[in-house]
C-alpha cells in the first residue's frame, strides 16, 4: 500500500497513479525524474480576437530559432505562445517585453495583434521538457500524460497522450481487478509495454522536432516540399494531430 498525506488528511491506497503534470511530484519524489539540459522558456496568453477565428492552428518560426504558436481556444479567443532561449528571456528584461518583441519583427504578427500591455495575463511554463526514467518508477505506481514525460514541442499538446496513457492502465488495472483484488506486478509491466508500443515512435518524433525547430533554413526546404502538395500538408498535419501514426503518415508523405 501507499500513504500520500495532504496537509488535512491522508488516504491510503494500493495503487498510486502520478497523474500530477510536467513537474510531477511523484516521479521526483520516487527519484525517477531524468535531468534535461533544456534552455528554453515558454510564455502563453490568451488573446480575444476581434472577429471570429478560423478553426487553424499556426507555426511563426523565426531566424534565431524561436516560434510562436497561435491556436484557437474559442470562438473569438485565442492561445499565444512564445517559445525562446531563456538567455534571450533574461536580456529582453520580461516576458512582457519578449512577447511584444516578437510580435514587432514578424510584419503578419504586427498587424493582427496589439501589443500586450498587462503583465498579469502572461504565464511561463520552464522547462519546457520532462524526462523519466521510467513511467513504472516503483511497485503499483504508475506515470500518465504529462507526468510520464511527454510534451508536443510543436503545439504543446498533451491531452492525447493523458487519454491514451489514462486508458491503457485503466484497462490493465481493470483487467486484474475482475480476477483478484491483489494487483500483481505484470499489470504495470503490461501498461508500460503498451504505453511505449503507442507511442515510442511518435516520442521519438517529437525530439526530432525539438531539434528540426533550431534550424529555420532546414525549415524552410521542409515547408516547400510540403506545400507542393496538398495531400503532403495533410499528411504532415496528420501525424501532427495523432490521426496517423508517425509510421502511416511518412508513408503517406512519400
Amino acid at each position: 500500500h501507499w500513504v500520500v498525506e495532504t496537509n488535512t488528511t491522508k488516504y491510503t491506497t494500493r495503487v498510486l497513479v502520478g497523474a500530477d503534470g510536467r513537474k510531477s511530484i511523484v516521479s521526483k519524489a520516487l527519484d525517477n525524474d531524468v535531468a534535461v539540459s533544456e534552455r528554453r522558456v515558454a510564455l502563453h496568453a490568451y488573446v480575444n480576437m476581434p472577429g471570429l477565428n478560423i478553426r487553424q492552428g499556426e507555426m511563426h518560426i523565426f531566424e534565431n530559432g524561436a516560434y510562436i504558436g497561435i491556436n484557437p481556444t474559442g470562438e473569438r479567443e485565442m492561445n499565444f505562445s512564445l517559445v525562446l532561449d531563456a538567455g534571450e528571456l533574461q536580456a529582453l528584461g520580461s516576458p512582457l517585453n519578449a512577447l511584444n518583441h516578437y510580435i514587432s519583427q514578424s510584419a503578419h504578427l504586427k498587424a493582427r495583434f496589439k501589443p500586450f500591455e498587462d503583465a498579469k495575463v502572461i504565464t511561463a511554463a520552464y522547462p519546457i521538457q520532462h524526462r523519466t526514467k521510467s513511467i513504472i518508477p516503483a511497485h503499483n505506481v504508475a506515470l500518465i500524460g504529462d507526468a510520464a514525460g511527454f510534451v508536443d514541442p510543436l503545439t504543446g499538446e498533451g491531452m492525447y497522450n493523458a487519454l491514451l496513457s489514462s486508458q491503457l492502465l485503466a484497462e490493465q488495472i481493470e483487467k486484474s481487478f475482475s480476477q483478484s483484488l491483489h494487483i500483481e506486478k505484470k499489470v504495470f509491466v503490461e501498461y508500460e509495454r503498451q504505453y511505449s508500443k503507442v507511442l515510442r515512435n511518435k516520442i521519438r518524433l517529437n525530439r526530432f522536432f525539438q531539434i528540426l525547430i533550431r534550424h529555420p533554413k532546414l525549415i524552410e526546404v521542409i515547408a516547400r516540399f510540403l506545400l507542393t502538395r496538398q495531400r503532403r500538408a495533410d499528411a504532415f498535419i496528420g501525424i501532427i494531430g495523432n490521426i496517423y501514426s508517425p509510421f502511416q503518415g511518412f508513408f503517406k508523405l512519400l
